[in-house]
């Protein structure tokens, strides 16, 4: 922990810096194509999408991951396998993840076989390292029969290690869900799965596209989930037993391996890539890639950490990045308590902001520096 003398020679952000940070904020925002009602993780795409990026090859992505994984201190960092259905029966208009309608049945098909070849090719670079987390999503993957659903996700199961106590999460929609096809994720080894009920009103189902959702097939999707074994545990995630909702497995601090159509990858302390080929071919520029500062990760690992609880605990930020968040983000820290919208201790900060527009602003303090790189809003790709 610094010295007291250390702490007071920190920057103190007066009223007057503190309205100037707030309009460069908004406007730079407003810039970026910020909505307010949108989560906090959607400044975490908007920057990536408006930075100066550059294209990526399979090849070139599974070279970041070698050298990335050769280099990676001993203490580490948890890893992450996340892959994404893209295809929807139609598009909820609340939704902010990429998707589409499905359309032909036999796009899907060839994308399962697509899907197939990306899990061979990325395969061999995490070889003995266990991923911690397995989340599937879309999208809609329970679109998919209880045969396509293994077809997708066994070549994953067999190419790729998990830890033992790995959280396995899948997305299912109460519409498309039977009992088949619970089953055969149980069977892949999925212990949470997660229906995306979003409400139980039908006037506020119908208003965002979302009215053939009714009770009957809310109650009937849970019925066979506990029967398979899953259990409430929150909202509408229902895991299996030992397997509780644990805040935190995707804490921000973790390395993500994406796979499909519009997944994204981090690689922690490097970069930030998302697939935007529909087709697999590792020797073409499937992927926009951004480059992330050593302050741009520690942003990242603070917005999830405050998304999440929401309080940055000192501790556990020294011990990923070996720096105290006082040093790494002075000014900012300065601006957010004089706003008072922190409130601090010896031990961290809880985040105090109010409702979704408060919440996506504040959180944008901590991306001072990349925001001020960007005079124009949208530099796109080099």
């Amino acid at each position: 922990m610094p010295s007291a003398k250390a702490r007071r020679r920190r920057p103190t952000v007066g009223p007057a810096e503190l309205s100037r940070i707030k309009r460069r904020l908004a406007t730079a925002l407003v810039r970026l194509g910020l909505e307010y009602r949108h989560d906090v993780f959607v400044v975490e795409d908007l920057l990536h999408d408006s930075k100066r990026t550059r294209k990526l090859t399979a090849r070139q992505a599974a070279d970041l991951w070698n050298r990335s994984l050769a280099a990676e201190p001993a203490r580490g960092h948890g890893l992450a396998l996340y892959m994404h259905f893209p295809y929807c029966r139609s598009r909820c208009l609340y939704c902010i993840n990429p998707s589409e309608p499905v359309g032909d049945a036999r796009r899907a098909r060839r994308y399962l076989e697509d899907s197939r070849r990306e899990i061979e090719f990325f395969a061999p670079s995490f070889e003995g390292r266990p991923f911690d987390l397995w989340g599937v999503g879309g999208g809609t993957p329970s679109l998919l029969d209880a045969e396509g659903l293994r077809r997708w996700l066994e070549p994953a199961a067999r190419s790729f290690s998990f830890g033992e106590r790995a959280m396995r999460t899948i997305e299912f929609n109460p519409i498309s869900t039977d009992r088949a096809k619970l089953k055969a994720a149980r069977s892949l080894g999925f212990n949470r799965v997660s229906f995306g009920v979003q409400s139980l009103n039908a006037r506020v189902l119908r208003s965002v596209n979302r009215g053939y959702q009714d009770p009957a097939m809310v109650d009937r999707a849970i019925r066979w989930a506990r029967g398979l074994g899953f259990e409430p545990q929150k909202a509408w995630y229902f895991a299996a037993p030992g397997h509780e909702v644990r805040l935190g497995d995707d804490d921000g601090s973790a390395s993500t391996l994406g796979l499909g159509w519009h997944s994204g990858s981090h690689v922690f302390g490097n970069a930030m890539y998302v697939r935007e080929a529909e087709a697999f071919d590792p020797d073409q520029p499937l992927y926009n890639c951004s480059t992330l500062s050593a302050k741009e990760e520690m942003g990242r690992y603070i917005l999830y950490q405050l998304e999440l609880r929401p309080r940055l605990d000192y501790a556990r930020f020294r011990r990923c990045f070996g720096l105290d968040p006082l040093d790494a983000f002075p000014v900012e820290i300065s601006a957010l308590r004089r706003a008072g919208k922190i409130r601090t201790d010896e031990d961290g900060f809880d985040f105090l902001p109010m409702g979704s527009a408060e919440r996506v602003f504040y959180v944008a303090f901590f991306f001072l520096d990349t925001i001020a790189a960007m005079p124009d809003g949208r530099h796109g790709a080099s």
